[in-house]
């Protein structure tokens, strides 16, 4: 009996020290050299990136292209026309409105007058937004029995544009349309005005 007693507690000091060695295990490993791993791990030593601590040098190159240069410059439009209203009168006192609008020539010495003084036949023009002005008024006709009154006013259109072309002699490209590379420094279209502002600008 008593042998099989000490038996036990030679088996259970045995289990005791085994435990007591097995939860104080440690792994001793040199932390001072990390090597950062990526996604991939490559075993072959060729693969193995290595950081490059050359400075970046500069590079000058030059753009070729077989496009040709457009040029763009500031020009302006100018439009006139007359304004006629008449009034007719008739026996019961009603009076019978028509309007026309006549279109009128504009010449070069009149469109830049108009860009440089901002004035339509001697009247201030409104200004309509970034680089427009326009007079657009009807003539006020008071109506008489039995007969036709007429009156008219000159009204004008100033707008200030960007016009774009590829060489001298090229068509010159504007809102009313191509110009053509020939024109020297206004053209007119339909009762429009195309011309250029002066400054810092080539003749079209």
């Amino acid at each position: 009996m008593l042998n099989k007693i000490m038996t036990l507690v030679i088996l259970l000091l045995t289990l005791t020290l085994k435990a007591l060695t097995d939860g104080f295990e440690t792994t001793i490993c040199d932390c001072s050299h990390p090597a950062r791993k990526g996604f991939i791990e490559f075993n072959d030593e060729d693969c193995k990136h290595l950081p490059n601590t050359d400075k970046p040098s500069p590079i000058h190159y030059t753009v070729l292209s077989t496009l040709p240069v457009v040029q763009r410059f500031m020009g302006h439009t100018c439009s006139m026309w007359k304004m006629s209203k008449s009034v007719y009168r008739d026996f019961l006192q009603w009076d019978s409105v028509t309007e026309n609008r006549i279109p009128l020539e504009v010449s070069s010495d009149k469109c830049r007058k108009m860009r440089d003084s901002r004035l339509c036949d001697g009247t201030p023009m409104d200004i309509l937004g970034s680089n427009k002005w326009s007079l657009e008024k009807s003539p006020h006709v008071q109506g008489s029995w039995l007969r036709t009154n007429t009156d008219s006013i000159i009204n004008c259109r100033l707008e200030e544009v960007v016009l774009e072309t590829e060489c001298a002699d090229c068509v010159t490209s504007s809102p009313l349309g191509d110009i053509p590379g020939k024109a020297n420094g206004s053209l007119s279209h339909s009762d429009h005005r195309v011309g250029q502002l002066p400054e810092g600008t080539t003749e079209m």
